[in-house]
């Protein structure tokens, strides 16, 4: 009996074994879930942040634009007649923070000196756990007033925003339309500008523009397909100029074993027409731009590789040229744990689209009929660390080598055709696309305060040095700073501050000659406190341009001096 047990216990484990091992390699024939990436997502929140006053913030990923001044309405971001200026309409779903405590809804309305108006109407709609509605409607003025100009100088601005997005198990995903229309005054004429009575009298500097987009993205844990946006853009003035743009960024993956390949797709298709009699350039222009950017994730002696390339097909339809080009994609990054620090370096390269859109954002003073043409960044080489000191403090530092070919960089365009009813951009009162060619090495420092949710201060600055005659592309800063700063003071106030340098650039004087013209850099400072009068209700103040400097954001174009504007917020 013995034995007879000892061969049927002997059989039953070879037996058992066998069906384990059959069972595992099935498993790993079907199962998928060791090689899945989880993604965990936020669920879907769209926020809008309380008004402040808008003002130029440099863009330090890429300085060699002149910094914007933004005002709520990028990138941040166009400089208009007054300190008071409204941001260009980004997506809902990112672009602001959210009401206060379980409030869903607020309605916002502010008024100072030179006529100025800030005006929102907030609301925010769960339509269930899995989906949220938003809508933003938002509007920013002044009467202008600005010291020693001869011409209008008022603006405004005025948007709506819609937004809808859904959060589910395996992908998230929303949708946004936005439309604005601005209006604007070529009011920036030279004091030595040559002209009768007459044609003084008969200018009109008035111009508007009106913009109309919608989009979407979508994020997917897929093995395969990642993640997609989509955006189209119709953009136009009063003087026939049209613009369509369509833009799609979908993103994949070669899920191979050991070192999966990302591959980002961009494509950028441009065409616009500006009317005859509105430019001295090709009235028509379309592109299409269409980049791959495959890399794949390596690891050798723990640090971290991305190693690919960037290939790019440029259509000129137009001028029926195509162009190919290929950029390095390579990054690195090693952490020293015990120093709390990262190390990170690469070389990227690309092209740029530029638009009418674009140039109208970055300086609304634009003339309806400019030269457009894509951006060549030929390659960019950074270095730098980043790493923290403490919990509350944090910093990064960055140097660039970067080599450009047609950076659009903005010039004062000249008087023309004055002899026959001329328009109101032709009294060299308007700007257009200059393009450079430059090499830059580059210094950007990020630094971060933040003591639990009380106080935060940001700091950016900039230090360039360009390789370009005379010596920077034009009405571009070679240095700049920006400090943010907020204080939650007790549970009634709160204050905030923004307080910014650009430095001075340089433009060309084209009124009989072809002369540089340096243009002053200027400080300014922004302060702002809020008093919560009750759960509901709060009142805000806003002094702006404290140091009461009549700067020159663009050559002829001065801001408004210091500005006040009182106002409240109600939630509900």
């Amino acid at each position: 009996m013995s034995l007879l047990f000892k061969n049927k216990s002997t059989l039953l484990f070879v037996f058992f074994m066998g069906m384990l091992g059959y069972s595992q390699t099935k498993k790993n024939e079907s199962d998928t879930l060791s090689t899945e990436k989880v993604v965990i997502v936020k669920t879907f929140n769209p926020t809008i942040n309380d008004a402040f006053k808008i003002h130029p913030e440099p863009n330090f990923d890429a300085p060699e634009k002149s910094p914007k001044e933004p005002l709520k309405f990028t990138i941040n971001s166009v400089p208009v007649a007054s300190t008071f200026e409204p941001e260009k309409t980004k997506s809902i779903a990112v672009k602001k923070e959210a009401p206060e405590a379980t409030f869903k809804n607020y309605a916002l309305l502010g008024a100072g000196n030179f006529g100025n108006v800030l005006a929102e109407v907030f609301s925010s709609i769960d339509i269930n756990s899995e989906s949220q509605f938003t809508a933003l409607l938002e509007h920013q003025s002044s009467q202008g007033g600005i010291k020693d100009v001869r011409l209008d100088d008022f603006f405004y601005d005025t948007g709506l925003q819609l937004a809808f997005g859904k959060q589910q198990k395996r992908s998230q995903w929303n949708i946004d339309l936005e439309a604005q229309h601005q209006l604007y005054n070529w009011y920036g004429l030279a004091d030595n500008l040559a002209i009768t009575e007459d044609q003084f009298n008969a200018i009109d500097p008035s111009h508007s523009f009106i913009d109309v987009n919608f989009g979407g993205n979508l994020q997917s844990n897929n093995a395969i397909f990642n993640a997609a946006s989509f955006r189209f853009r119709h953009f136009r003035d009063d003087f026939d100029s049209s613009e369509n743009n369509l833009i799609l960024n979908p993103k994949f993956t070669v899920p191979l074993d050991d070192y999966p390949i990302s591959i980002p797709v961009n494509l950028d298709y441009l065409s616009g027409e500006f009317a005859e009699n509105n430019t001295i350039e090709n009235s028509t222009y379309s592109f299409l731009v269409l980049g791959i950017h495959p890399t794949v994730a390596l690891n050798f002696r723990d640090i971290d590789f991305k190693v690919g390339f960037s290939g790019y097909l440029n259509n000129n339809f137009e001028d029926s040229e195509v162009k190919l080009a290929l950029y390095p994609n390579v990054t690195a990054n090693y952490t020293f744990e015990a120093y709390n620090l990262n190390a990170f370096g690469g070389v990227t390269g690309g092209i740029k689209q530029n638009t009418y859109h674009s140039a109208a954002e970055g300086n609304p003073f634009v003339s309806p009929g400019i030269l457009l043409t894509p951006t060549n960044q030929l390659f960019n080489f950074f270095l730098g660390i980043q790493g923290h000191l403490s919990e509350s403090f944090t910093y990064k530092l960055k140097g660039d080598v970067e080599f450009v070919d047609d950076y659009a960089a903005y010039i004062k365009n000249p008087t023309s055709n004055l002899t026959n009813e001329p328009l109101g951009y032709e009294f060299n009162n308007s700007f257009g696309y200059f393009y450079q060619d430059y090499k830059v090495g580059r210094v950007t420092a990020d630094i971060d305060y933040d003591v639990q949710e009380n106080f935060n201060m940001h700091l950016q600055t900039m230090f360039a040095v360009f390789n370009e005659t005379p010596s920077e592309p034009l009405n571009t800063p070679t240095f700049t700073t920006a400090i943010k700063a907020n204080y939650l003071i007790n549970e009634k106030w709160k204050a905030g501050a923004n307080v910014y340098y650009i430095g001075a650039r340089q433009d060309i004087n084209r009124l009989g000659g072809f002369d540089f013209v340096d243009i002053d850099g200027y400080f300014d400072v922004n302060l702002r406190a809020d008093y919560k009068v009750t759960k509901r209700l709060a009142a805000f103040v806003m002094a702006n341009n404290l140091t009461g400097q009549n700067y020159e954001r663009w050559l002829d174009y001065p801001v408004q001096g210091i500005q006040l504007l009182v106002g409240a917020k109600y939630q509900f």
